[in-house]
């Protein structure tokens, strides 16, 4: 029976010990299965972003030891912008990732892996005021495939001379799942920012202050549709000459679906701004406020390979607004439509391409 119990604790302690290292193998198969998939979505989204004519994210290395890892990735992306010898700019982004697989206890939670990612700013042009740490994504993922991902952009001082630029920082708490990643949930906290501008007949300083947006979207990855919905608390701002800013809500929604004839995303969107208020006495006697601002867009196929645009604009007004423009009518209320039907998708694809 001793033996028993002997060869029952050896085994244990043996799989205890292994675990890491068999979880690095489970985690190198779900990182090249990522890679795979943000890869097809980078090309399904190609032909509806008019400034990429190519793109790709590829695992170039992974090293695995024990428990941890270390894997390195390209993002490549080809541009129409013109670059400094004048052929289309090419953007490449090497990322390196630390992976610790354990199973993984630590401050941001208890899972599977937690994976630390970074662009590899020593190998790339960029400017000084981007440091190793300022773009960081953490990635929590847990035994049953649920990702909890913060991505973090650090304070940026940018001056060029002419003014200064500054963010306090971005944190956005992300919980999703590695199976589909386009079913989320997710806040956003955004610092402050700062802009100056110096020299005769500036504008002086600018100061936004922190503002908070929450999210959430339900999707399919293998079929790339879905919702969304994004609603922002209140956003503030002041200038140093005493003009003042306020937004009680900026919220956007929508949905999207891959189309059949075209590399195109179909679907509605909307984005609201709900009692904007600008007090400047300045330049207006009375605050200047525009109680709703709403664009409605709606993409979606008709009749024999083609598709249809609408985009719909209104607005409430306020009195102040007319007095601040002078108006001989008190206008209440703004709509404008725009629409174009039946276009044909070949000749959309030709043009995208």
């Amino acid at each position: 029976m001793k033996k028993i119990i002997t060869g029952v604790v050896l085994l244990g302690i043996a799989g205890a010990a292994a675990s890491p290292f068999l979880i690095g193998s489970q985690i190198e198969s779900v990182t090249q299965e990522q890679a795979e998939l943000t890869n097809q979505q980078l090309q399904q989204s190609l032909n509806s972003n008019p400034y990429l004519t190519d793109g790709s994210f590829t695992v170039e290395s992974y090293e695995k030891s024990y428990a941890k890892s270390t894997a390195k990735s390209l993002l490549r992306l080809e541009t129409i912008l013109p670059g400094e010898n004048g052929e289309p700019l090419v953007l490449e982004i090497p990322v390196t990732s630390e992976i610790t697989h354990g199973p993984y206890l630590g401050e941001s939670g208890f899972g599977l892996a937690r994976v630390i990612s970074r662009p590899d700013i020593a190998v790339m042009d960029v400017p000084e005021f981007i440091k190793a740490d300022t773009f960081t994504v953490e990635d929590i993922i847990s035994f049953s495939g649920q990702m909890n991902e913060t991505i973090t952009v650090a304070p940026i001082t940018y001056d060029d001379g002419a003014g200064v630029f500054e963010l306090g920082g971005i944190t956005a708490e992300i919980v999703t799942s590695l199976d589909n990643r386009l079913s989320f949930k997710g806040d956003i906290a955004v610092a402050d920012i700062k802009t100056s501008v110096t020299g005769k007949g500036s504008d002086g300083a600018f100061h936004l202050k922190p503002f908070t947006i929450t999210m959430q979207g339900k999707g399919d990855s293998a079929t790339t549709s879905g919702d969304y919905q994004f609603e922002s608390g209140a956003i503030s701002g002041e200038s140093d000459k005493g003009m003042t800013l306020a937004i009680e809500q900026l919220s956007a929604k929508g949905t999207y679906k891959a189309a059949e004839n075209i590399n195109l995303s179909l679907g509605e969107q909307e984005i609201v701004l709900t009692n904007v208020e600008i007090n400047d006495p300045a330049t207006f006697p009375d605050p200047v406020m525009v109680p709703e601002f709403k664009v409605k867009t709606l993409i979606d196929e008709g009749d024999q390979e083609t598709l249809n645009i609408k985009a719909n604009y209104s607005a409430t007004l306020s009195p102040g607004l007319m007095t601040a423009f002078q108006s001989p009518v008190n206008v209440k209320t703004v709509e404008i439509d725009f629409g174009m039907t039946s276009l044909p998708t070949a000749a959309l694809q030709a043009y995208m391409e």
